[in-house]
């Protein structure tokens, strides 16, 4: 097939479609994404577990993407009142043991990740390193509600120097501060 008559995939479907009889309920989807592609075909790598307090984890971000959100205990998605689907943030990180993904999807950690990237100016990007640490437990917003979790995390974006002296307003809470019997791989 000359690939100078259909530099679009979608159009060479449309046309393949067209010449069957085969009339699409809705254009064909292609994805050419290779994360997307990889995700699909491996799967997510595993979530990042926060299980007692003091668990810590540090990576590198390799990829940023946003998901619908789904209830904890019953795996549904969840809505917001006026129908729109609830999005959570996700980064996968590749951190000392292998690549894991991190949900930003409780209040807790949205949170920690408002205040650290308002903290750089700089949002989540591939190449940035971030460290979150399980600080302690909140109060339930009911009875025999679980405790939310609280969360510190520290980001700095790619080719970032929390001490360049450029910056007026270094962090004042950076991955190495985050992370303090660790060392961060940058």
């Amino acid at each position: 097939m000359n690939e100078d008559m259909y530099p679009d995939a979608a159009a060479q479907i449309a046309d393949w479609n067209q010449a069957q009889g085969i009339t699409p309920k809705a254009a064909p989807v292609i994805v050419d994404d290779l994360d997307e592609l990889d995700h699909l075909i491996m799967g997510a790598p595993p979530a990042v577990k926060f299980a007692e307090i003091g668990d810590t984890v540090t990576g590198r971000i390799v990829r940023v993407f946003g998901m619908q959100q789904s209830n904890f205990d019953t795996r549904e998605p969840e809505w917001w009142d006026d129908g729109s689907p609830k999005i959570q943030v996700v980064l996968v990180l590749d951190t000392q043991d292998g690549k894991m993904s991190l949900y930003l999807g409780s209040k807790g950690l949205r949170e920690a990740a408002r205040d650290a990237t308002q903290e750089v100016r700089a949002g989540f990007r591939p190449g940035g390193v971030v460290a979150v640490r399980y600080t302690g437990d909140g109060e339930p917003y009911k009875k025999g509600a679980r405790p939310p979790k609280q969360y510190q995390m520290g980001y700095d974006p790619p080719g970032h120097k929390p001490l360049d002296v450029t910056n007026p307003r270094p962090p004042s809470v950076n991955t190495s501060q985050v992370v303090q019997d660790e060392v961060p791989p940058f």
